[in-house]
């Protein structure tokens, strides 16, 4: 009995991996690769608000004849991934993503296929960023699989999608999901060969390291990272009585039920009770790492910040009457379909194919009577972005604020918001697809790019080892205790 039971096990492990070996090795014809794409163009002309933000017509459909004609025989997964994500990121829409299937992705999850130490990107050169392995820590790595590291941050960052014609946060791409986006560019791989120097040492070393699986990545990401802005707290306040300053920390403005958006009112409201009580003269506020949010969670808090009226968006605009190819909606999402078609009529069409949202439709906000107006600062990365962005785009357009750190991720006159997942019929791979362009209320409508901080305060290899917030002792050394 044992021993038949050990033979089923045994066979049932042996089709497992058969069947894991084979989703990643497994190919499409030439024929159902080009409907995808002709698919995905459907949806995306007639359906991404940004569509046309940044390519004309001419030029879209140029890059999808391009792409098409360049599957000229069978693809993996992986290969038509990439294929897909250059139009993507052609977009340039930070909401625009592409997105491997679940169940290729389960099949590779647990796969020694990914590069095991976490690196961060510090002006455009790769350094370990760990003190878990032998390499030390900020040792600057030269080449993987003899690839260099330049073109290997040049690479990846095309996954790295930002709004508009911002580049300077695609660095990010490192620091956020290396493995995973090498493995995307260059495969999967066994092991790595590494060279690399450690600073102030000219001699160049060759490392040979053993895979792991993206489970481990995720698993140790911050048991093994060393320098990092942690995200447990999603928000945090503290007071710094002997310079009257206060540092409020917001690493996500995605509080999406009553009890976590009420939460998050109530520490808003009581941060600024504090404020006034200990007559703070200087506030920094963080949105490192603030992926973004709700509108409704960013302008409460705008409204002790900025002494004026503010409507929640100049205007938003959207492609269609009705959701076109429902047909092709993501399960998870089509019980927004009827949603999105009966809420039409609060837009009016303002030329051919383009749906204007109805003004009267667009919430205001108003000042808190207890607005501060003491001295504010804001710190921001390439990692800080939708929502946020807006939070700091309008904070800069709006007050006297400085912004010191490094440009967003994303936009600051506009961007692409209210996301709808597709699945592609044949290679079912996913692609998001932002149903509304938001301008956001503020005066330079050109700007075409992220926040640009009043400071740019990149980070060095001394700090990262030191473990010091360069940006955070900026404000403090140049401004606050000068």
């Amino acid at each position: 009995m044992k021993s038949s039971t050990l033979l089923f096990f045994f066979a049932l492990c042996l089709n497992s991996c058969f069947n894991n070996q084979s989703s990643i090795a497994k190919t499409f014809s030439t024929d159902k690769l080009r409907e995808d794409l002709s698919v995905m163009k459907g949806i995306i002309t007639r359906a991404h608000a940004g569509a046309y933000a940044y390519n004309t017509p001419a030029q879209l459909n140029a890059l999808f004849d391009s792409v098409s004609q360049s599957v000229n025989g069978p693809l993996t997964m992986r290969e038509f991934y990439n294929k897909i994500d250059i139009i993507n990121e052609r977009l340039k829409c930070v909401h625009s993503r592409t997105i491997l299937p679940d169940e290729y992705y389960d099949s590779i999850y647990k796969k020694n296929f990914f590069f095991p130490i976490p690196l961060i990107d510090i002006d455009d050169k790769l350094y370990i960023n760990s003190t878990a392995y032998t390499i030390p820590l900020g040792a600057e790595i030269l080449t993987i699989n003899e690839t260099g590291s330049k073109d290997i941050i040049k690479q990846l960052g095309n996954y790295y999608h930002v709004d508009g014609y911002g580049s300077m946060a695609k660095s990010c791409v490192v620091d956020e999901g290396f493995s995973f986006y090498y493995y995307l560019a260059y495969g999967p791989s066994t092991s790595f060969i590494i060279t690399y120097k450690q600073k102030g040492k000219d001699d160049v070393k060759t490392s040979n390291l053993n895979a792991t699986s993206m489970k481990m990545v995720e698993d140790d990401l911050y048991a093994d990272t060393y320098y990092f802005f942690p995200g447990d707290a999603k928000y945090d306040l503290e007071i710094k009585d002997e310079t009257k300053t206060a540092i409020l920390t917001l690493r996500s403005f995605f509080f999406d039920t009553y009890s976590t958006s009420t939460a998050f009112s109530h520490f808003v409201a009581n941060s600024f009770r504090l404020i006034r009580q200990n007559k703070i003269k200087n506030l920094v506020i963080d949105c490192r790492n603030n992926t973004g949010g709700y509108y409704k969670n960013v302008y409460p808090l705008l409204s002790y910040l900025v002494n004026k009226n503010l409507p929640e968006y100049d205007s938003a605009i959207r492609r269609f009457y009705q959701l076109p190819f429902p047909e092709y909606v993501d399960v998870s999402d089509t019980g927004r379909i009827v949603d999105l078609d009966t809420t039409a009529y609060k837009f009016s069409e303002i030329r051919k194919g383009v749906y204007a949202q109805k003004t009267d439709d667009i919430e205001k906000w108003g000042p808190n009577d207890y607005v501060y107006k003491g001295k504010l600062f804001l710190i921001v990365n390439g990692n800080t972005m939708s929502a946020a962005s807006t939070f700091a785009a309008v904070l800069k357009d709006k007050t006297n604020v400085l912004v010191v750190g490094e440009e967003t991720r994303g936009g600051y006159e506009a961007h692409n918001a209210d996301v709808l997942t597709y699945v592609l019929p044949n290679s079912r791979i996913k692609i998001d697809v932002p149903l509304l362009r938001y301008y956001q209320p503020v005066v330079n409508k050109s700007y075409r790019q992220g926040v640009v901080p009043d400071h740019d305060v990149p980070y060095t290899v001394a700090e990262m080892v030191s473990n010091t917030d360069k940006q955070l002792d900026y404000i403090f050394d140049s401004v606050i205790l000068r």
